[in-house]
């Protein structure tokens, strides 16, 4: 069953260090003496996770406002004591979008234009060593040419037409007095003032960056577990090298010469990679931050947000007041969702009464290997160290709420002035209703349906029973190489509601029911993806080689015409066959209260501000958002794009086939149609799937007949329903 993930790659860092750096230069610091750690002892310590590990300060955000209007920061880099902006007034989705601004930002927020470039176009910004800012471009004529900002005016301008072949992959640069330092995908390149190339650092490397100190240069360098930092002489030759045993990236000038600091699950730390040791420096998400951090002070720093410059200055004794929140999640992968991060950065970065931090109970785990997390969070909920907010998609949400271990949130929707039950998508409040009770709240969701051939099937006299005497009647493959035995198996538990398993009343039918049949059509499905290598179930559906097509979209429209496409004007659409429509709802968000959270009206804070106008205008991408006036405007949004597409591919056999499509087919009432249908929820409980998998694979290996299977399945489902549901 295909489910809906938006994530972006969180590099996992261990929680820990070794008490010295394995030094390839013994040295203690440039000088030899042993290096002072900072105190960082001002302010408030806040954050930790469930065990009582973690934990630093607090800071306030200040947004910094630019003087021109529409201008959202492209990049900042430190210069000096001050920080310089990079931004242009455009599209902020556009690279070279309306006119490039350059700013100085110093320590007090005092905002100060510098002067404007000549016409041309912005390659990168960077610094110098001078503590000058330079920028990259080229002028309208195509020459590379480099600006130096001193003072807020432009002091000198020097050709780099020796970068001109190079440009399209430089995203940093790097001034000193003996020339210049270009970071690209490649590595780092060395060239004197002349523009001659000396050598290149860390080339072909997975992870190589440069980091300016104070009063040094610093390469770091991923490679095999470790990150090795050299200390770049006058020649760019390591004066002095240093391991530290963990895999750092996105690293910001330290403090000052041997550290640097670095993010690792939302604390900033400060390194001092001469010896590996380490100190938390501020509690970045839950003072709301991103991870593009300036070191400006012990007490200030500075960071971007959605193109927004911030300053953040350190919270005093009033922070005491604020009441911290934990979400957990089981994450082992290190992929979390992308907007997941920006929703709690945003919300922190307003709420002066709740944070919220993210305890990911995975990140010790191995991808793919044992749960000992997944076993401890579990744990945690049942012996009362539970976190305040779940993120349902990794607990069992209805064995849970059936131990009154989730709250009823329809009482806090009667009470809120700020959202309403009624305002909800009603077919989407209908499928998270739980015995009476809705113990999850989705802000943002995707829809799974089915589609197929018009001239075979109706939705008006679709059912398992249409469905089996079609299957059992042709020769085509039914669901093309994305869908396994394992997938429709997974999907025939999830779509199609209580036909086998009814979990408010604790009890199932595996034997008396269609279930046999369906999963004697198993048989006929691929065991792994490897097809997918050759085709895609669109190419093979329009090729006349695949009946159905399971797709699992936001872009409900888009995918309607693409159905129409593929199936040559002919398609339907159609759910998953059950005794319902069989279209499901997959979240993408989807999260649940603590019954036994301490703080309860900070929970629901967080809530509304996930069913607030600023979320919902703006759900994770390619999903829906739950307000219906809201999913109104978006669907609405989708149908009036449809004309900037002519055709959609389909892959099949090696081959790309073009297919195009009537617009018509993804009207808004056709979309509006799906959404009302929807009356299943893409979700297995994990271990109950496993039962069942386990009873079946022995059918699967053709030692049982389905029918055996069943009874077997039937069995031990049972007694697992009795013991979790009843």
């Amino acid at each position: 069953m295909k489910k809906f993930i938006s994530v972006f790659l969180i590099l996992c860092l261990a929680l820990s260090l070794t008490a010295c750096g394995k030094g390839k230069n013994s040295a203690k610091g440039q000088d030899g003496a042993e290096p002072e750690q900072p105190a960082y002892t001002g302010g408030q310590i806040v954050g930790s996770d469930l065990t009582g590990n973690g934990g630093a300060r607090l800071f306030w955000a200040q947004p910094v406002e630019l003087p021109d209007a529409g201008a959202t920061v492209r990049k900042a880099v430190k210069a000096g004591n001050e920080v310089f902006l990079y931004a242009r007034t455009g599209d902020p989705l556009d690279a070279q979008g309306g006119e490039p601004c350059f700013y100085f930002l110093g320590a007090n927020g005092t905002v100060t234009k510098a002067e404007e470039l000549q016409p041309g176009r912005v390659v990168t910004i960077g610094s110098g060593t001078d503590g000058s800012a330079y920028v990259l471009f080229t002028d309208i004529d195509g020459n590379p040419m480099l600006d130096r900002f001193q003072g807020g005016e432009i002091k000198s301008v020097a050709p780099m037409g020796f970068l001109a072949d190079r440009l399209e992959g430089i995203w940093d640069l790097t001034v000193t007095d003996g020339g210049y330092l270009v970071e690209t995908s490649g590595g780092i390149l060395c060239y004197d003032l002349e523009g001659n190339l000396l050598k290149e650092l860390g080339a072909y490397r997975a992870s190589c960056q440069l980091t300016q100190n104070p009063s040094e240069l610093v390469l770091s360098v991923v490679q095999a577990g470790n990150t090795e930092f050299q200390v770049l002489g006058p020649d760019y030759e390591a004066a002095a090298s240093y391991e530290v045993p963990m895999e750092l990236y996105g690293l910001s000038a330290g403090s000052r010469d041997g550290h640097v600091f670095y993010a690792d699950a939302g604390i900033v730390y400060d390194l001092d990679f001469t010896t590996g040791e380490r100190t938390a420096y501020a509690n970045e998400q839950a003072s709301g931050g991103t991870g593009s951090f300036l070191y400006l002070a012990d007490d200030l720093y500075f960071e971007t947000a959605d193109k927004q410059a911030a300053l953040y200055t350190l919270a005093g004794e009033e922070a005491k007041e604020i009441q911290y929140l934990k979400l957990a999640i089981y994450d082992p992968d290190g992929l979390v969702d992308l907007y997941l991060s920006d929703y709690i950065r945003q919300f922190n970065s307003f709420s002066r009464e709740y944070r919220i931090e993210v305890v990911n109970y995975g990140a010790e785990d191995e991808p793919g290997g044992s749960q000992p997390g997944l076993q401890r969070l579990n744990a945690d909920i049942l012996s009362g160290n539970t976190p305040d907010i779940y993120d349902l998609s990794c607990v069992n949400a209805r064995s849970f709420s059936n131990k009154g271990l989730l709250e009823d949130l329809k009482p806090w929707f009667e009470s809120s002035e700020a959202i309403s039950l009624e305002e909800l998508t009603p077919s989407v409040v209908d499928v998270l209703e739980y015995k009476g009770a809705l113990y999850s709240l989705v802000p943002a969701y995707v829809v799974t349906m089915m589609y197929g051939p018009s001239g075979m099937v109706s939705p008006d006299t679709w059912s398992i029973e249409t469905f089996l005497d079609l299957a059992n009647s042709t020769d085509l493959n039914l669901f093309g190489p994305e869908v396994t035995k394992e997938e429709y198996l997974e999907t025939l538990l999830a779509f199609t509601g209580d036909s086998y398993i009814d979990m408010e009343n604790a009890s199932c039918d595996f034997v008396n029911s269609s279930f046999p049949a369906m999963l004697d059509l198993a048989s006929k499905l691929p065991d792994d993806k490897s097809g997918l290598d050759a085709s895609d179930g669109w190419g093979l559906v329009f090729t006349g080689q695949q009946m159905f097509q399971i797709e699992t979209s936001g872009l409900i429209p888009l995918s309607l015409c693409w159905a129409d496409g593929a199936y040559s004007g002919n398609s339907v659409q159609l759910g998953f066959p059950s005794r319902g429509s069989g279209i499901a709802l997959s979240p993408a968000l989807n999260f649940g209260m603590s019954a036994q959270s301490p703080c309860k009206e900070g929970v629901w804070s967080f809530f509304e501000y996930l069913l607030s106008a600023s979320v919902q205008n703006d759900p994770p991408i390619d999903s829906l958002p739950v307000l219906s006036e809201t999913l109104h405007a978006k669907l609405e949004r989708q149908v009036e794009h449809l004309n900037e597409y002519k055709s959609v591919t389909g892959w099949a056999d090696n081959k790309l086939y073009k297919m195009t499509f009537d617009p018509a087919a993804g009207s808004l009432e056709k979309a509006l149609d799906v959404i009302d249908r929807i009356d299943s929820l893409d979700y297995v409980d994990d271990t109950l799937y496993e039962l069942v998998l386990r009873e079946a694979t022995p059918f699967f290996q053709g030692g049982i007949s389905a029918q055996q299977a069943a009874e077997n399945i039937q069995s031990k489902v049972s007694i697992y329903l009795a013991e979790q549901y009843g």
